[in-house]
């Protein structure tokens, strides 16, 4: 008795220890280690409209019942076939491994891993080989087992495993190698699929097409072995392996339709980007159709965003298409233009054309001529910069930017002097289009979305959308359809015969407008029930030259455009009021008034007509300004219109 106590005792001593030892090793590694769920790959499921993938992204999420059978029976066939028996690891492979890496010399020279294992390695470790991650791994693969059923295991690794050129799970491999989705793969595909997990960057189709044939060969013979597939099933699929040809698709992937889609599900949802990425199903608003066309016709200097009058983002493309900030040009004049019309003023009334200079800045017409007057309709649709700066200033800066602010709620870099007139605001296409759409709706102003459901990928919807109204345009003199159709009526002349004339497609109605600064161009059309904003980077460019032809391309290849148009119909007379103020006689540069009738750039006849509309006061103040440039000049110009008596008649 003494003697078997003297055994075991010591024994059973040695067993305590080696057990607490365990426990702590597992703590240690275990402890406060966090949800397998939150490490896996990024997996949302990004969808066009109709339901069809929008793109291929690195890892697609598969709940565990669209995962064929056959393919989870091959799997575990070639991988572990103990998978629903262990608890985690297999106690002969790690002694086998112990074995050869005793007889090699070598500590990392084989590993004996389960799935689990080889999750855990994925999900929590780094590649490096070593006896403490191995450790590691193993403590980790026992924790998870107590943690997650068998099947969430499954599922997870399903997803997850690596399998080369930057790919994380069967399902978004099987459509790279193959072209098509796991359930649509033969045995033979899901064999060479399934031998790509041994060494994923070297058995791969596209990096060694033998070696990925040798490894499907492999794989049905794991197959076999373990009653899966029968020997007829396998010889048919080695033949159908040796005659598999592979072909690299280009897929799709734009990160800026990516973090726009990424930027709205937060915000609706305020879930994080890993809860999204992990088993949801975000189905955006983008026609694919159109889509398509967009990524062909939209090059890499320019960025374009289509909407219907919902709001719904039918097309996104390009750097900064929904964030950035480049200067509208001309793109901007329609929202002072709207306002004029809408505090009564018609676009027969008159505005002068004439040289000016406010401080520093001379702006100047695109063609460097001036015409002396312009009626408020011929400025818009040729898009005059004097004219309309004239008409900005009459209206005032304090009364048209907090129009644009707070009606559009258009977001941006407002400069806080004149130059706004000529489209200095800087901002987005997706922003601008939030006063164009208003167009379209008659004067409702939606906020653009380019989401259209969010789906949980286990069932249930957590967000539908509802076009949200942030603003209207209000009534003024004028009511605001009215003024709404009016300038509707301009912009149909601006793309039909105007600026935008290169946008015009025959037997459709649409507005259009152009927009050109020093280092991009605009063009911005649609009708009642379509917008879309074009925008092209670079110099020397042209709305109307260099952006106008490309939204047309768009939208003739697309088809859906309807081109209808309620509006109201220009016709412009030169007999409105003259728009004008006090404040505007300090703004004429007399001395190139004078030189500019003498070389013909600027018009002698529109010249004295537009001095014909001003009041007895403010003709005089002008002629004995620019008296002081030249008295011959002026007592010409009263000669002409017969003598200053006349004028005071």
């Amino acid at each position: 008795m003494k003697k078997f106590l003297f055994f075991i005792i010591p024994f059973l001593i040695g067993v305590l220890l080696f057990m607490l030892i365990g426990f702590y090793v597992f703590y240690y590694y275990t402890e406060d280690l966090p949800d397998p769920e939150t490490l896996l790959p990024a997996s949302a499921r990004i969808l066009y409209s109709n339901g069809d993938p929008l793109y291929l992204s690195k890892s697609l999420w598969m709940n565990l019942d669209e995962v064929p059978k056959i393919f989870i029976r091959m799997l575990l066939a070639s991988e572990d076939r103990g998978f629903y028996k262990h608890a985690g690891l297999r106690i002969k492979g790690i002694i086998r491994a112990i074995w050869v890496n005793f007889v090699t010399r070598n500590p990392t020279a084989q590993g004996g891993s389960t799935m689990t294992q080889q999750l855990v390695r994925t999900l929590y470790l780094s590649p490096r080989k070593t006896i403490e991650r191995k450790i590691k791994e193993m403590m980790i693969a026992l924790w998870l087992e107590r943690h997650r059923s068998k099947d969430e295991i499954l599922e997870m690794y399903i997803n997850s495993v690596y399998l080369g050129n930057g790919l994380y799970g069967f399902g978004v491999a099987s459509i790279y190698y193959f072209g098509k989705p796991l359930k649509d793969l033969d045995v033979a595909q899901m064999a060479v699929l399934i031998g790509i997990v041994k060494s994923p960057e070297n058995f791969n189709p596209f990096a060694s097409e033998k070696m990925a044939k040798i490894k499907g060969k492999v794989v049905l013979k794991a197959a076999f072995d373990a009653g899966v597939l029968d020997r007829s099933e396998v010889e048919k699929a080695k033949v159908e392996i040796d005659n598999m040809t592979f072909k690299k698709e280009k897929y799709f992937f734009d990160e800026e339709v990516f973090w726009r889609v990424v930027r709205e599900a937060q915000e609706v949802t305020g879930l994080s980007l890993q809860e999204l990425r992990s088993g949801y199903e975000i189905v955006t608003t983008l026609d694919e159709k159109l889509q398509n066309i967009v990524e062909k016709e939209i090059k890499e200097d320019m960025a374009c965003v289509a909407v219907d009058k919902s709001g719904k983002i039918l097309a996104f493309k390009g750097k900064e298409a929904s964030v950035g900030r480049r200067q509208l040009g001309s793109a901007i004049k329609p929202m002072y233009y709207l306002y004029a019309f809408l505090n009564g003023y018609s676009p027969s009334d008159v505005v002068p054309d004439l040289p000016i200079k406010i401080g520093d800045w001379e702006p100047n017409n695109f063609t460097k001529r001036f015409r002396g007057y312009s009626t408020l309709g011929y400025a818009l649709v040729w898009s005059r910069n004097v004219p309309s700066v004239m008409l900005f200033s009459h209206l005032g800066y304090n009364n048209v930017v907090p129009f644009i602010k707070n009606v559009f709620k258009i977001e941006g870099h407002y400069p806080e002097d004149m130059t706004i007139a000529l489209g200095t605001l800087e901002t987005s296409p997706e922003e601008i289009l939030k006063f164009y759409i208003s167009l379209s709706t008659g004067g409702i102003v939606v906020k653009p979305t380019i989401i259209k459901e969010i789906r949980r990928i286990s069932g249930g919807t957590i967000y539908k959308f509802i076009p949200e109204i942030i603003g209207k345009v209000p009534d003024g003199k004028v009511s605001s359809f009215d003024a709404i159709k009016t300038l509707k009526g301009v912009l149909r002349e601006t793309a039909r015969g105007g600026t935008g004339r290169k946008a015009w497609i025959k037997e459709k109605e649409m507005f259009g407008k152009t927009g050109t600064v020093d280092s991009n161009a605009w063009f911005i059309g649609g009708d009642d029930e379509f917008v879309m904003a074009i925008v092209k980077d670079g110099k020397n460019l042209m709305g109307g030259e260099d952006v106008a032809p490309v939204w047309k391309r768009i939208v003739q290849q697309w088809g859906g455009f309807k081109g209808k148009l309620t509006y109201k119909k220009m016709v412009i007379k030169d007999d409105g009021d003259l728009i004008f103020d006090d404040r505007m006689l300090r703004y004429f540069n007399y001395d190139k008034i004078l030189e500019g009738v003498k070389s013909g750039r600027v018009s002698y006849r529109g010249l004295l007509y537009f001095l014909s509309k001003l009041k007895n006061s403010q003709r005089e103040i002008f002629l004995g300004n620019l008296d002081l440039v030249s008295r011959d000049f002026v007592k010409m110009l009263r000669k002409e219109i017969g003598g200053n008596e006349e004028w005071k008649k």
